[in-house]
């Protein structure tokens, strides 16, 4: 079963992307689409999403495209290659089990661990 889910919202780093990837979905950010204003939107998307590489010292496994023009390709390219796409998911979903560990050990340490 395919399950992307698209990021349009500000802010991308919200509950949404938690529940989806409660859902198992492989969450795919088109960061072009991320907030105009302040700083470009690709540097938006990436200081929103910053936090979660303390999970495993980089990047989650989400799909990144800079825009657009690149979602149509790899779109296609996960239809060709089905397999691809169920290796992506699977590595989003292991990432969100060790994500809510770590930020479960996290919490506890600071909440029970204080002195």
């Amino acid at each position: 079963e395919v399950r992307l889910r698209f990021w349009t919202s500000r802010p991308v780093e919200c509950f949404r992307l938690y529940e989806s990837l409660e859902a198992g979905c492989l969450p795919l950010l088109v960061e072009g689409w991320g907030p105009m204003g302040e700083m470009q939107a690709n540097d938006v998307v990436r200081e929103a999403l910053a936090p979660l590489v303390q999970v495993s010292g980089s990047w989650p496994p989400f799909l990144f495209v800079p825009g657009h023009q690149s979602l149509h390709r790899v779109l296609v390219g996960f239809q060709q290659n089905p397999a691809e796409l169920d290796r992506r998911q699977s590595s989003a979903g292991a990432w969100w089990t060790a994500a809510k560990q770590h930020f479960r050990n996290k919490f506890c340490r600071q909440v029970f661990h204080r002195r």
